[in-house]
């Protein structure tokens, strides 16, 4: 087992890192107020608002405990034109976390979910309603190459890249392809917190998801210990690579490899690349490896991809701070 020594020293190297958050980002509103009655108009409480509070919610709270373990965390993803973007950015900023990648698009709302809560005498406040403002729906290209640009920009320097996904969309295929790209260059690790469509997200580094998602995912209900060994093992033999995160009561996949890791089988959408044949021999998606440093692009959509990030990393990115 652990000691505490172990955990300073690890934090101690989480410092030092670099990570980059992509993905669906929030905004968590708490709306507390006093219920002293009820609404003559319906069987509910009025409540007198007394206080609200901004959180950064969705792929918005990794970024903040990312950032309040001690590393340097930027968050990217896709926001309105609106005043809860603003108010978004400002608790971020409070939390330590970079919010200039943050793209702005004109024709989508920021995501809000507000949730009411009730005081009632000196009880602790109850929530009683959620009101959700979500903009769903896939990301017009133009936006997802923006954000690919962005993240491409802070890449070269990054120790990690994680991908959280809420289900609004704005984790499309071809986003994804870029974040691989945006990877492979500088060899950071390629995790995602799914929900449910793990498929995209093979030959990630790590894939988080839950007991309930794994078990939607496989057709298979999951009750004992045994089914969990099963799952894990059958998610493993269908996403292939190096990782895979799977939890019951803190547990992890089986089969680790010498790194300690976790073997996955692929089955993403991506077909290969012709010039990766040799290397790869159909197993796994292209990501650019030997002809990456020649600049001799296949003709698939991770390649075009790797030839545009290297395009833009070339071009000069900022070192994070």
């Amino acid at each position: 087992g652990g000691t505490l020594l172990d955990a300073h020293a690890v934090l101690d190297k989480f410092s030092r890192l670099r990570v980059l958050v992509v993905g669906d980002a929030i905004l968590d509103e708490y709306v507390v107020g006093r219920a002293d009655r009820l609404s003559r108009e319906a069987p509910i409480p009025v409540l007198e608002v007394e206080s609200r509070r901004d959180i950064p919610g969705g792929a918005a709270n990794p970024a903040v405990n990312v950032a309040a373990l001690g590393a340097s965390c930027a968050l990217f993803g896709v926001v309105g034109e609106d005043m809860a973007s603003d108010r978004l950015r400002g608790a971020l900023t409070a939390q330590g976390v970079e919010s200039g990648g943050l793209v702005a698009d004109p024709d989508r709302q920021t995501t809000v979910k507000t949730r009411i809560m009730a005081r009632i005498g000196t009880a602790l406040p109850q929530q009683v309603a959620r009101l959700d403002l979500v903009a769903r729906g896939a990301l017009p290209s133009g936006a997802t190459n923006r954000l690919i640009d962005a993240v491409a920009r802070r890449a070269r320097y990054a120790d990690a890249i994680l991908l959280s996904d809420y289900g609004t969309g704005s984790l499309s295929p071809d986003l994804i392809d870029g974040m691989r790209a945006c990877a492979s260059s500088p060899g950071a690790l390629l995790s995602a917190d799914a929900q449910g469509d793990f498929d995209k997200y093979a030959w990630f580094d790590l894939m988080k998801c839950n007991a309930d998602e794994a078990a939607a995912y496989l057709g298979q209900r999951l009750a004992t210990d045994d089914d969990f060994v099963a799952a894990a093992r059958a998610l493993c033999g269908r996403l292939s690579r190096d990782m895979g995160g799977f939890g019951r009561r803190g547990g992890s996949c089986p089969r680790a490899t010498g790194r300690g890791r976790v073997r996955y089988g692929w089955r993403g959408r991506h077909r290969h690349c012709g010039r990766h044949a040799g290397s790869v021999r159909g197993r796994r998606p292209c990501d650019g490896g030997a002809h990456r440093q020649r600049r001799q692009w296949g003709g698939c959509a991770t390649c075009r991809q790797l030839r545009a990030v290297a395009g833009r990393t070339a071009a000069g990115a900022g070192a994070m701070t």
